[in-house]
């Protein structure tokens, strides 16, 4: 393994604070934020071709369950409480236990490196940037034999 000395450290800092004082480093620069989370919105599968299944819970549930073509359920309730906001939960059967075991060590990084690389290749901070003011939040979350998500948000920050 390769390592450097204390001194050889010291070196290295003073060249770089010498570029920068010189010039020849310019400051950082931050990038606006895009106005938009996806530069495109998605063309959404119609009704009849994402959605397989529904089943109804009567009171005192009065749930509404949604399978979604790709093995996902999503419930939705009305409620008379918390009227600002949109809670969304979703399940589905599958998980890190059907992936193909060359693609496993990436799969189980998968929440890890989307965490890093972004949402939509967005760095978290300019996703921040992005969502300002809007109250929106969402987990991803895959387990040996499941996937969920949960969600968050105003229903004025419904795109």
């Amino acid at each position: 393994s390769r390592s450097c000395t204390e001194e050889q450290l010291k070196q290295v800092v003073e060249r770089v604070a010498a570029a920068e004082a010189g010039g020849s480093i310019p400051p950082w620069q931050e990038p606006p934020a895009p106005e938009s989370l996806m530069a495109e919105l998605p063309e959404p599968l119609p009704v009849e071709e994402a959605v397989v299944g529904e089943r109804y819970f009567p009171a005192p549930l009065d749930v509404t369950e949604l399978t979604l073509r790709n093995g996902m359920r999503v419930c939705f309730k009305n409620t008379a409480f918390m009227r600002d906001e949109v809670h969304l939960t979703g399940f589905a059967v599958g998980g890190l236990s059907e992936v193909p075991r060359d693609f496993f060590p990436t799969a189980s990084l998968s929440g890890t490196l989307a965490g890093h690389l972004g949402v939509f290749g967005h760095r978290p901070d300019v996703l921040g940037d992005i969502l300002a003011g809007r109250r929106v939040d969402l987990e991803l979350a895959e387990g040996a034999y499941y996937r969920t998500l949960r969600g968050l948000q105003s229903p004025h920050d419904l795109e």
